[in-house]
Parts: C-alpha cells; sequence; structure tokens
C-alpha cells in the first residue's frame, strides 16, 4: 500500500536528496513509524546526521538542493 497520496510533502525526494548527496542519516520520529506501521502523517520528517564537517556540508547541499528554508 502506498501512503505518497496522504502525505502534503513529497518524503520519497526528500529522502532521495539526501542519498543523491550522499548524507550519512538516520530516518526518527513519526515519519519512521509512518513508513513501517500504519498512516498518523506529523506531516514532518525527522532526520539524525552523522556529526562530521563533511556530512554536515553535504546535508547544506542537500537542503540547497530542495530549497530548503
Amino acid at each position: 500500500m502506498s501512503y505518497d497520496s496522504l502525505l502534503p510533502f513529497k518524503y520519497r525526494d526528500i529522502l532521495r536528496t539526501l542519498v543523491n548527496c550522499e548524507v550519512q542519516f538516520l530516518l526518527i520520529g513519526g515519519m519512521n513509524l509512518f513508513l513501517a506501521y500504519q498512516p498518523v502523517s506529523t506531516q514532518d520528517i525527522n532526520v539524525m546526521i552523522e556529526d562530521s564537517e563533511s556530512n554536515r556540508r553535504r546535508c547544506e547541499l542537500a537542503l540547497i538542493a530542495m530549497d530548503a528554508e
């Protein structure tokens, strides 16, 4: 079952951008539960990134690529 239509944002695009930018991250919080169990949308996405200078820079570039504020 796909829950894409239930979400107000394109979570796949966000995750794909992080992967394409080689960001080392862990998906945490409500989105993780949403994807694994049942659809309860918190309308956000929470990631924890590896705390290194190079990874922070890759994450910054990913955020820029997504026009994140």
